[in-house]
Formats: structure tokens, sequence, C-alpha cells
């Protein structure tokens, strides 16, 4: 009912109710209902007399005040009379009132104090210094639910330091309490980059419970802010394969526009290319998976490339080669699939990474090599074509490759490539 009451009283906006209450007719003097009543029928069932007490009290806001003083002074009162007195109080904000509020952080019913938490989380300035205290001194309330509603306030307010306070809370929390641990979430979430900073820090503190911690935090968050901090998580040289699966899949679960930037995977990938990746076989397998599902939800373009990809392999007999068949094959072989994917994340590394696609075209055998010249072709990069011409004017290549060349050729300049023709028939492999 606390709760509720609150929630009523706050949701109207106090202009349309100042409005309503001006609407009112002048009630004779002998007629008006006592304060007292007026702050208990706040709390009533019925919304219309709920509706009619707010808009009563605000008509007399002023000379309301004395029993709003009885109402939080009397303690033998019940918490509910007093959250409707801190109500009333809400809706004229001035310094009483946020002293009278703030005075009930440290009141005996666990409903006011939360009432009191929500309140100062929403009207108080960010500045005020007894507020700060007040709060930070709830976040280790016995009742979970006043110190989350601590964190709630100290995440709304983001006084300077509260950063600190969060994530040392996050650091210690013992994870008992689910509510607990999303109002943390949620606080470190509301102050935004500092909060995530202070985050990032404890990961790189070199003890491995903070860097666990961390990594059992960050994949609840969801905004835009954090989405750019979990790259740089991702580039913690401490993070196991088996660490950085469930970082990775947390890709899938933010909806932000624009999307967060897919580009810290393309390390990963090269981390896994170059086996400077730390963890069992099992992890790396789950490690490769949960990038194939990233990239694929994200691009229905390397869907694609995964189902030819696989048709491509069953085709020419690889599946007899490199058994078992499945997606992740493709990884576990990295000449193509892994640069496949480099290219989802971006081609600003085209230049550093031209020199190895080339030289594993040179030594794979065609069933492979077809692939790094489909890759290059998607790329659509201008510094892929000398590359490419010199490969299709080179009869000692596999006719089969330079048609696919050729090919790579058209997707990256039709007109170049058509020109190119015209000038030098002989390099001309097909038209179409």
């Amino acid at each position: 009912m606390a709760r509720l009451s609150l929630i009523v009283i706050l949701g109207f906006t106090l202009s349309f109710a100042t409005s309503a209450a001006q609407d009112l007719p002048p009630a004779e003097k002998k007629d008006e209902p006592a304060y007292e009543k007026l702050l208990l029928q706040l709390g009533s069932s019925d919304p219309v007399e709920r509706f009619k007490a707010h808009a009563e009290l605000t008509r007399r806001r002023d000379a309301v005040q004395g029993t709003v003083d009885r109402f939080l002074a009397n303690e033998e009162l019940s918490p509910e009379e007093r959250i409707q007195a801190i109500a009333v109080l809400a809706t004229k904000w001035n310094a009483d009132a946020l002293s009278k509020v703030t005075a009930r952080l440290q009141d005996p019913a666990a409903g006011v104090r939360i009432v009191a938490c929500q309140v100062l989380g929403i009207l108080a300035d960010k500045s005020d210094r007894t507020v700060r205290e007040g709060l930070v001194q709830n976040l280790s309330d016995s009742n979970v639910e006043v110190a989350a509603a601590a964190y709630g306030a100290v995440g709304r307010l983001a006084f300077p330091g509260a950063e600190d306070v969060i994530v040392n809370g996050i650091q210690f929390d013992s994870g008992s309490d689910g509510t607990l641990r999303e109002a943390m979430i949620r606080a470190a979430e509301a102050v935004g980059k500092s909060a995530f900073n202070k985050l990032l820090a404890l990961a790189d503190s070199g003890n491995e419970k903070d860097l666990e911690r961390v990594i059992e935090i960050f994949p609840h968050f969801r905004s835009a802010e954090a989405g750019e901090r979990l790259g740089i998580l991702l580039n913690n040289y401490h993070l196991t394969a088996g660490q950085l699966v469930p970082l990775i899949e947390s890709y899938k679960l933010y909806k932000v526009e624009p999307p967060i930037n897919a580009a810290p995977l393309r390390k990963v990938i090269e981390n896994l290319l170059e086996e400077n990746v730390r963890g069992n076989e099992r992890d790396k397998e789950s490690l490769r998976r949960v990038l194939f599902d990233v990239l694929k939800k994200r691009s229905p373009a390397f869907a694609a490339w995964i189902q030819e990809g696989m048709k491509h392999w069953e085709e020419n007999g690889l599946i007899r080669k490199y058994p078992p068949a499945k997606e992740t094959d493709l990884v576990a072989k990295p000449s193509v699939a892994f640069r496949a994917m480099l290219q989802e994340l971006g081609s600003e590394k085209l230049a550093a990474i031209l020199p190895s696609l080339m030289k594993d075209l040179e030594k794979c055998p065609a069933t492979e090599g077809i692939w790094i010249l489909y890759t290059l072709g998607e790329l659509k990069d201008a510094r892929c074509w000398d590359e490419l011409v010199r490969f299709v004017s080179d009869y000692r290549n596999a006719q089969i490759l330079r048609i696919q060349a050729w090919a790579s050729l058209l997707s990256i300049d039709a007109e170049r490539a058509r020109s190119l023709a015209e000038r030098n028939p002989s390099i001309l492999l097909r038209r179409d």
C-alpha cells in the first residue's frame, strides 16, 4: 500500500493537480475536512477519493504543513500515515521538505525508509551532502528492499563519487538477493561512463575474483555506453575462452540504435587465429560458436556465407578430410572463415590482412582458395584491385580460381572491370 500510494501521488503532474484544485468551489470553513482525514484519504483504495484528497491538500498546501509535521513526528502512527505525509511534502518541495524527508531515511519502519529514498532520488539535488551521506548509509541497511531503494536513488542522483560506492557494493555483494543485485546493476547503468570505467579498472586489478565479478555483472547491462565499454573489456588480456563466451553472447541482447560496434570482436578473432586465447579446446569451441551466432544475427550476408561455405565443404568432400562437418569447423580451419568474419567487422585493416590472404591463396588447395577470392570480392575495396588483376592475368592459376577472381573484380567495380577486359581481351574469362 505504501508504494502504491506514493506512485499514485507522484504520478499526477503537479500542474494538473494544482489546476484541478483551483477549479474546486471554495468550501465553507465548517465543511472543510480535517487535514488528518485528508492525509488518510490519500491511502484509500478508491482512486477518485485519492484524487479528491490530493487536490484538496494541494489547494491548502500552506495550511496543511503543521499537520504533516505532526504526522512525521508521531512514530506511534502507522508507517502508512507517515508515508502519506512524505508524499504531501513531495508536492511542495522546498528546503524544509527536503530536510524532513531526509530525516525519514532513519525511520524505524522499512516502508518509510524506502519511500524516503525514492522521493530523494527523484527530487533531491545531488550536491546536497546530507542527502548523499544518508543514502550511502542506507546502502548497507539490513532490509534488502531499503538497500535496493537507496542504490536506485544513488544511481539517479549520480553525485560525485557515486560510481565508487556502487562498484564497491558490486565487488563485495554475496549475490544472495536478486533484487539487491539488480538494483546495483541499474544504479551503475544510470551513473554511466564513470561506473563502467570503474568496473573495467576492477577487472584489471589482477584479482581473479574481481575479474569474475565483472564478467558476471557486465552481460546484464543494456545501455549504449555499456556496449562501448564491453568492447574494451573483451581486450582484457586475462580473459580465457570460457570467460569470453558470456560477454560476447551479450552482444545479442543490446537493443540500441545505432547498434553497438562489433569491431572489438575482430581482436578476439585475431587472438584465436594466433592461438593467443587461453582455455581448453571445449571452451574455444564454445567461443567459436558464439562468435558465429553473434555475427549471423548481425549480418544476413554472413549467415548466407556460412550456408554457402557448408555446401562447399560437402560438395568438395572436405567433410571426409575434416570430420565432423559443422559450422565451427570453418573456424577451426581459419585460413578463410575467420577472415570472412573480419570482413563483417569492417575493412579498415584490409591493408594489413591482404598479404596474408594472398599468401594463403598460394599455398592452399583450390577448394579453399576460391573462398579467399570470394572474400576479397565481398570486401569491395579498391585496394584489392591490383592483386586480383595479377591473379587473373596469371594463366598458371587454375581456371576456376581465375573465374572467381574475375567475379570479385566485377563486384568491386563492374565498369572498371569491363573497361579492363575491352583493353586486354586476353584477360577476359567471361563477360557475364
